[in-house]
């Protein structure tokens, strides 16, 4: 059986590593080793072990429960649930496989088991426009959020009760917000039309600080009432979910800069698809934060001067 996902996801890896050029390539390699090491840390210890897993798991759930190639797939290759099993095996080795070599060393079949069960799963591929009066819960002005809620609002919505439904379970509630988070990072790839960015603003600067500002109250009226009930069930952990929280608007603001850094209308960026999964990990590496800080202010210079050009400033 030949296993074509796994060669085009090769050739796609391979031409992603030539536009992200020397820097940006040698951080991700680190970013990943990094990533691997703490896997395998944590893996020799119950608890961490389970989250470990976990995240590998439900991460696999959210991309395939996501994807918009998964039709073409199933009528172009042959043996199509076979081959995206193989994919999803060998991107989740590099973070499974270290489990063997641990005292919870059984975790490493049941990942391998339970991949088998997500990538046969069905997904219904067929376009539908769910929550048709989110516009008006929502300002115009948070269309990203409009847009990307009505495609991930089954994963958000499960994300988010098993969030709340755990926050006595200390750290918990954190992981399942983070990636509620990257969630929301990801809806913004897609750049929005000129017409659409002049309607929210005739100048560069007001532009950014009313995207920052809406975006980020959003995001913490999203995430505050499970940091404050978790507070109160363990007050020793206020001052970490005061961090969290501050740590989730630096992701967040990281993504908004990027996406006008880069900005050209109507065009989605995939190259920064990149670039945010391996940010995002300065949440759960707390030495690797400073990165996505320094490269707020780097990306709102560059920001302004990208929109500088549209609006004629």
């Amino acid at each position: 059986m030949k296993f074509v996902l796994i060669k085009i996801r090769l050739i796609q890896l391979n031409r992603e590593i030539r536009k992200l050029g020397f820097f940006y390539t040698l951080l991700i390699i680190l970013l990943f080793a990094t990533a691997v090491l703490y896997a395998g840390i944590y893996y020799h210890q119950a608890q961490p072990a389970i989250f470990v897993s976990a995240a590998i798991l439900l991460s696999v759930l959210y991309i395939h429960l996501n994807r918009k190639d998964l039709g073409f797939i199933s009528k172009h290759i042959r043996h199509p649930a076979q081959n995206i099993y193989a994919e999803y095996l060998l991107f989740s080795l590099p973070f499974a496989l270290p489990a063997i070599f641990s005292p919870q060393w059984f975790h490493f079949p049941v990942v391998v088991l339970l991949l088998g069960f997500i990538a046969v799963i069905k997904v219904d591929t067929v376009q539908k426009t769910p929550l048709p009066h989110l516009g008006k819960l929502l300002r115009a002005d948070a269309f990203e959020w409009i847009a990307g809620i009505r495609k991930r609002y089954i994963s958000l919505i499960l994300l988010y009760a098993i969030a709340a439904a755990l926050c006595w379970l200390r750290i918990a509630p954190l992981i399942f917000l983070f990636l509620i988070t990257t969630t929301i990072m990801s809806f913004y790839i897609e750049c929005e039309s000129l017409q659409v960015l002049y309607a929210y603003s005739g100048n560069a600067g007001k532009t950014l600080y009313k995207k920052l500002k809406t975006h980020l109250v959003i995001l913490s009226v999203l995430l505050l009432p499970v940091l404050i009930i978790n507070s109160i069930f363990n007050p020793g952990l206020v001052l970490l979910n005061i961090a969290f929280w501050i740590v989730q608007l630096i992701l967040l603001s990281f993504v908004i800069l990027l996406k006008y850094a880069t900005y050209l209308p109507g065009n989605k960026n995939i190259l920064n698809t990149t670039l945010i999964a391996f940010v995002s990990l300065g949440c759960i590496l707390p030495f690797i934060l400073p990165v996505p800080l320094i490269m707020n202010f780097i990306n709102y210079r560059k920001a302004i001067k990208k929109l500088k050009l549209y609006y004629n400033d």
